[in-house]
């Protein structure tokens, strides 16, 4: 589990490292850092560099070069380890090291020009590969009428005999497709939407016995199909809960909606209240005093945002009313 945490880690604010910084002043237990401890994580750095005081690992800030207007390292801001590589599990660190400018004291793998105020961290692991479930999965969630679609499988010690797609529910006799994997415990599959109609499928992964080991849906569309939001009402009381709708998006894991001022840019301006799509094709939501950010929205215009994978590309709109 690897981040920019923005927040210390409770190895590094020790009785033994007061004063070492100007802000340490006592030592302090991070709620962040001692949560994922107690999660059963280990610290990567701190592993192989244990003493804080010795090899304080400062990841922040580093001394980019400088850019108008924010220069943290330039400005004296004080300096902390809050970059992090956990790991769980039977993984072995073996190895941490710090990456940023050749300036820098501790950094192990200079980069000149360094880009960023963060310093970077590479941790080298020993892992024990772990056995993996029975799956099936489909490389996109979305295809469009007359592309391919990729299937992956695992199926340790039973074998798989063949993957059959029906239309979403019906029985292996509606087969749309029905592909032969020679008996093995993993592999892949393609098959050809070509004449299919628009609609959501199912995968399903036969064991060689002709049990039904595991199935996963997918949606096929038209060739001309494009992603789509829209709200059930054109307009809302104020605290009125707001539903939207979406269709024919990628399903990337972090597809998501945001509400924002009539017809606002979003590389520009800021989010009202958002909320991930949970890497759906086809949802909806209702967006109420439950919702992250501002609630309730006030009178005035807005636009639901439909943005790509924790991005600000803009995929589709809807506007709606408050009054």
């Amino acid at each position: 589990m690897t981040g920019d945490f923005n927040a210390p880690s409770h190895l590094d604010w020790t009785t033994d490292g007061v004063g070492t910084r100007n802000h340490i002043e006592y030592a302090l237990e991070w709620p962040v850092s001692a949560a994922v401890e107690e999660a059963g994580f280990q610290d990567s750095y701190r592993e192989v560099h244990p003493d804080p005081v010795r090899s304080p690992g400062l990841t922040w800030p580093a001394a980019r070069p400088f850019v108008e207007g924010y220069n943290p390292g330039l400005n004296g801001a004080a300096a902390d380890r809050i970059d992090f590589i956990y790991s769980g599990g039977p993984a072995v660190v073996l190895d941490s090291q710090l990456v940023g400018e050749k300036s820098h004291p501790e950094v192990e793998i200079p980069i000149t020009p360094w880009p960023t105020d963060h310093r970077g961290i590479l941790s080298t692991f020993e892992i024990e590969p772990a056995m993996p479930p029975v799956f099936i999965a489909v490389e996109r969630r979305l295809i469009k009428v007359g592309n391919k679609g990729r299937i992956s499988f695992e199926a340790p010690d039973v074998g798989a005999d063949r993957v059959v797609v029906v239309p979403q529910g019906d029985e292996l006799s509606a087969a749309v497709d029905d592909i032969p994997v020679n008996d093995d415990s993993h592999g892949t599959a393609t098959f050809s939407t070509q004449d299919w109609k628009p609609g959501q499928y199912e995968a399903v992964l036969i064991a060689r016995t002709n049990d039904e080991l595991s199935r996963i849906s997918f949606w096929v569309t038209a060739p001309d199909a494009r992603p789509r939001i829209a709200t059930r009402k054109p307009a809302y009381g104020v605290g009125e809960a707001i539903d939207v709708k979406w269709r024919n998006t990628l399903a990337n894991r972090w597809d998501w909606v945001g509400i924002y001022k009539r017809g606002a840019d979003p590389n520009v301006a800021s989010y009202i209240t958002w909320f991930y799509t949970d890497s759906s094709v086809v949802g909806t939501k209702e967006m109420d005093e439950t919702a992250a950010g501002g609630w309730p929205l006030r009178s005035g215009k807005y636009s639901a945002y439909l943005l790509e994978d924790d991005s600000y590309k803009l995929l589709a709109r809807a506007d709606f009313t408050v009054r």
